[in-house]
């Protein structure tokens, strides 16, 4: 996947050697910067880390874009969220491949 659509806005996945850290040394994943529309991902992380990070990121811009940047900076909030959508997207996934 190379884009993604946030609340009616395309945002292209750029998988990047590093980002540079913005919290004090902190190893960071993944980061939306929303003026360019981009987001992007440590491309050395297992893909599966790439998919938590990429929604925790998609959560990010959801919040920005409804007007509530107060929530999109709180990242308990956005991780928590994050969690719970991929959660559902894989329990959906495991019900669509036990269906016969």
């Amino acid at each position: 996947m190379n884009k993604i659509n946030i609340c009616g806005v395309p945002y292209r996945i750029k998988e990047v050697d590093e980002i540079p850290p913005e919290n004090k040394g902190e190893l960071v994943q993944g980061d939306i910067t929303y003026h360019t529309g981009i987001i992007q991902l440590r491309k050395d992380m297992p893909e599966e880390i790439k998919r938590q990070t990429l929604i925790h990121e998609w959560v990010h811009g959801m919040f920005v874009m409804i007007g509530r940047n107060d929530l999109s900076e709180d990242e308990t909030l956005v991780q928590n969220v994050a969690l719970a959508i991929n959660n559902t997207f894989k329990v959906k996934e495991n019900d669509n491949e036990t269906d016969n």
